[in-house]
């Protein structure tokens, strides 16, 4: 099985999509009331996802994809899962923080998202060398 560049870093783009439509949401709240959004959750929400379901699902797609060319192909078997764990929980946190804040779900997302990124950082250790 060949890895998919294109549909991960479309994905990525789409999330990228959101972001973007999340920001330009915080803006709009800060000319015109909209009571049904708490700003400071939706910030935090922004900010998380952000990071995970943007910046760090772009990282990880594009080092997996440099490890797929030196490596060999079956490298993505290996990092699929946690590719698709890292996307779960940038989305769980997108949905958690807007409703919560700081809460239990955005917290188990939060933390959740950090031992994906971490279970990456080994795996690309133990393959650099």
């Amino acid at each position: 099985m060949s890895f998919p560049i294109y549909r991960w870093l479309k994905i990525t783009l789409l999330n990228l999509l959101i972001v973007a439509t999340i920001g330009v949401v915080l803006r709009y709240k800060i000319l015109y009331p909209l009571p049904f959004i708490d700003q400071k959750h939706l910030l935090h929400g922004h900010s998380h996802f952000a990071f995970s379901g943007w910046i760090t699902q772009a990282i990880m797609t594009l080092m997996v994809v440099y490890l797929a060319n030196s490596k060999g192909e079956t490298i993505y078997k290996r990092y699929r899962w946690l590719l698709y764990a890292n996307l779960f929980t940038a989305y769980g946190m997108l949905v958690a923080f807007p409703i919560e804040g700081y809460g239990l779900y955005s917290i188990i997302f939060s933390s959740a998202s950090v031992l994906v990124e971490l279970c990456v950082c080994r795996l690309l250790l133990e393959r650099s060398e």
